[in-house]
C-alpha cells in the first residue's frame, strides 16, 4: 500500500460513518425543525422551561454544547443526537468485530444495516409500522439515544466481567449501569433481572462470582432509582401520575394482534434462535442468551404496567420502552450468532435467515423514506 492511501478497512469505515453521519442527522432534523412528531419539540421545551427531569442526559447534554460554542438549542439538539446515534453504531461495530470472524472491510457495512432496521409491515393486514409494534432503530425519541448507547456499552462490559470475573469490568459494567438511569431506567429494569436468571441458570462453572455483579447493582441502584420513582409517581409528583397493572391493555391499544406485533418486530432473532436450539444449543453466545432475557423482562414490564393520570389509564405506552429498547442489542446479538454459526447450519437455513434480516432492512429503509414523505411515524 502506497503512503497517504488507505487500505479497504479504513475506507469501508470511513465512507460508512460517513453516510451514517448524512442520513441519522437529516431524519433527526426532521424531528427538531419541522416537528412531525412531538417528542423533541417537547424535550427542547423542557429546557427553556427550565423542567426538572429524572433522565436528563439528553438535555444536558444539548446545554453543554450551546455554553461551549453559543449555538442554537436545535442546533445543539441535532449535533448532540446525531453523536448518539454514530456512538450506538461504532459500538455494534465493535461488538461484530470482537465476537465475529466476519471481514474487517465489511463490519461497517453490517453495522449499518443492524442501525436502520425496522419492523416488518404486512399491508392490508396491519395498520401501523411502528405503533403497538416497536423496532429495533426508534427515532422519533430523543431519551431513546441515549440509553440505546449505554446499554450497548453496559453489555460490553457486563460480557467481559462474565468472561473475566475480574474487579475492572465489574466496576465498568456498574458504573454504566448506574449512569444509564439518567438517561432512562428501563436498561436497569430489565438487564439486572436477566443478569440474575442467566447467572442462576446457565453460568454453571461460576455461578456464584458471575452473581456478583447483580447482586452489587441491587445495592447500589435503589436509591438512585428511588427518587426517580418519588419523582415520577409519588405522591406529590407534578404530572400526577401514578402506576396500576392492567395486562396488554396499552399493547392492545395500539395493535390488533400483541402475538403478530412480536413476531413482525423479532422475525429474525426469533428464526435465529429456533434454528439454534434446532441445530446446536452450544452455539448460543452468552450475549445472545443475556439479550433473550433483558428482551423478556421488558417485554413482561409492557404487558403488565400501566400509568395512571388522574385514577385514569394513560395510553402514552412509556412502559414500552425496555421492551422496544431491549431490540437493539438483541438483533445485535443474534446476527453474530448467526455469523459465527454459517458453516453449521443448511445452505437453506442461511437464505432463510439470510432473507428474514433483509426483510427487516428493507423495512427499516421504507420507514426511513416514510419519515421524508409524509412526515409520520406510524
Amino acid at each position: 500500500m502506497r503512503a497517504g492511501f488507505m487500505t479497504g478497512t479504513q475506507t469501508a469505515y470511513t465512507s460508512a460513518i460517513l453516510l451514517f453521519i448524512l442520513l441519522s442527522s437529516n431524519i433527526i432534523n426532521l424531528f427538531v425543525y419541522e416537528g412531525i412528531q412531538s417528542d423533541f419539540t417537547h424535550h427542547i421545551a423542557f429546557i427553556t422551561d427550565g423542567v426538572k427531569l429524572t433522565y436528563p442526559i439528553w438535555h444536558w447534554s444539548l446545554i453543554f454544547i450551546v455554553e461551549l460554542f453559543g449555538v442554537a438549542l436545535k442546533d445543539a439538539a441535532i449535533f448532540v443526537t446525531t453523536m448518539m446515534c454514530l456512538g450506538t453504531f461504532l459500538v455494534t461495530a465493535f461488538l461484530l468485530r470482537r465476537y465475529t470472524d466476519i471481514l474487517r472491510n465489511r463490519i461497517p457495512w453490517y453495522a449499518f444495516a443492524l442501525s436502520i432496521l425496522g419492523s416488518v409491515f404486512l399491508p392490508g393486514i396491519t395498520a401501523h409500522m411502528y405503533l403497538g409494534v416497536g423496532s429495533p432503530s426508534v427515532w422519533h425519541n430523543p431519551s431513546s439515544y441515549p440509553i440505546e448507547f449505554l446499554q450497548l456499552v453496559g453489555l460490553v462490559f457486563i460480557l467481559r466481567f462474565y468472561e473475566q470475573r475480574t474487579a475492572v469490568p465489574l466496576f465498568l459494567a456498574l458504573s454504566v449501569l448506574i449512569i444509564s438511569l439518567w438517561a432512562k431506567p428501563t436498561f436497569v429494569f430489565s438487564v439486572v433481572p436477566a443478569m440474575f436468571l442467566w447467572s442462576l441458570f446457565f453460568e454453571k462453572e461460576h455461578r456464584w462470582k458471575t452473581l456478583t455483579l447483580p447482586v452489587l447493582c441491587c445495592l447500589c441502584v435503589p436509591i438512585p432509582l428511588w427518587f426517580q420513582i418519588q419523582n415520577l409517581y409519588g405522591v406529590e409528583n407534578s404530572r400526577e401520575a401514578g402506576l396500576a397493572i392492567a395486562p396488554f391493555t396499552i399493547w392492545a391499544y395500539y395493535t390488533e394482534s400483541v402475538v403478530l406485533a412480536i413476531l413482525r418486530a423479532l422475525l429474525f432473532p426469533i428464526l435465529v434462535m429456533t434454528l439454534l436450539l434446532r441445530t446446536d444449543r452450544t452455539l448460543i453466545s452468552r450475549f445472545h442468551g443475556l439479550a433473550w432475557l433483558n428482551l423478556l423482562v421488558g417485554m413482561v414490564t409492557y404487558i403488565f404496567f400501566v400509568e395512571t393520570y388522574d385514577g385514569e389509564i394513560g395510553y402514552d405506552g412509556n412502559f414500552a420502552w425496555g421492551y422496544y429498547l431491549a431490540m437493539t442489542p438483541l438483533f445485535v446479538a443474534a446476527f453474530i450468532d448467526w455469523a459465527n454459526a454459517h458453516q453449521q447450519i443448511s445452505r437453506r437455513s442461511t437464505i432463510i435467515l439470510g432473507s428474514a434480516f433483509a426483510v427487516h432492512v428493507l423495512f427499516g429503509v421504507l420507514y426511513i423514506a416514510k419519515l421524508f414523505v409524509d412526515r409520520s411515524i406510524l
